[in-house]
């Protein structure tokens, strides 16, 4: 009865998408509370899923930096509930910098800490095996390097199985807009080319991923709305892998595949509906890396680290 009662107290405050706690975060505690939020797309049963996390102070600075620990709860098949059925992994989560807004990287801190977006922004991420499908919660604790320890908590839904191609699935062999196709608007080759007509990163827009595969060429893959995006991660992801291209051009082909073609009238470019869009909705930003066999090897939802992406490179080569 006691462990049931302490499982319950600890997910009291599990709502459908995030949660705070009441307690003070980082220096001037007394002013700040502690906020996650469950920032992976596509999570599923059965084998093991990058889980990622972004956590807010009430003040709106992010907790950047360090390791934080998780503790993992099953809460039904249907819908969250407050109290728990099962308890389910626990784990570490390493934090992940998003790139800054010209695609290079914050230099790293000790931590965690709570810092302006300027200083460093991005999530935790760990590697978890949910045991079944349903809604699952997370307990984030955070150590924090200039204040007391403090813990948030979060409700997110786990899916029988991925609806995004994943690892070891063949990559669709999408005929995306290039620089030289005349059937569509330039923005919606680049949202980024509106206005001046120019397309940024003419080398993320040269070959679709269709050639790379009939060629036998590695690929990188992203797809992301720089203009448009929801979570702001687009562009400087996008610049990222631009930056990545520099460093790998001649042996892989990176690919930036637009996600609308007509924004105002919500219309998809067919190209990334072929990868990210499900059912109703196609969330965004996705890097993906393609072997020479077309085969995926790497897929990284919503944030990717350059480091990350090098080393799916490196399994191509």
């Amino acid at each position: 009865m006691t462990v049931v009662l302490v499982i319950v107290l600890m997910l009291s405050g599990c709502s459908s998408d995030d949660s705070s706690n009441n307690q003070p975060a980082g220096p001037d505690a007394e002013t700040k509370n502690l906020n996650a939020q469950v920032a992976s797309y596509d999570l599923a049963a059965g084998g093991k899923s990058r889980f990622i996390v972004g956590l807010f102070t009430s003040d709106e600075n992010f907790v950047s930096w360090g390791r934080v620990d998780l503790e993992f709860f099953y809460l039904g098949r249907n819908e969250a509930s407050n109290a728990p059925e099962e308890v389910g992994p626990t784990g570490e989560g390493r934090f992940l910098p998003v790139p800054d807004s010209g695609g290079g990287e914050f230099q790293p801190r000790e931590g965690p800490i709570a810092v302006p977006a300027s200083e460093g922004r991005g999530v935790y991420e760990a590697l978890v095996k949910f045991a079944k499908p349903g809604f699952w919660g997370v307990r984030v604790t955070v150590d924090f390097k200039d204040g007391p320890t403090q813990t948030a908590d979060a409700s997110f839904a786990v899916l029988p199985q991925h609806e995004v191609p994943t690892l070891g699935d063949q990559a669709p062999r999408t005929e995306n807009l290039t620089i030289d196709s005349s059937d569509a608007p330039i923005e919606a080759v680049d949202s980024r080319a509106q206005g001046d007509g120019d397309v940024p990163d003419p080398e993320l827009h040269e070959s679709t991923v269709a050639d790379s595969i009939r060629k036998g060429r590695p690929a990188v893959i992203v797809i992301s709305t720089p203009v448009y995006c929801v979570s702001r991660f687009c562009g400087p992801i996008t610049d990222m892998v631009a930056s990545l291209s520099k460093e790998f051009g001649q042996s892989v082909d990176f690919i930036h595949i637009e996600v609308w073609r007509n924004f105002e009238k919500q219309v998809l470019n067919k190209g990334a509906a072929d990868w990210i869009y499900r059912g109703e909705s196609a969330a965004e930003p996705w890097v993906f890396v393609v072997d020479g066999d077309g085969v995926i090897v790497e897929r990284l939802d919503n944030v990717a680290t350059a480091d990350e992406i090098r080393a799916a490179i490196e399994k191509t080569m």
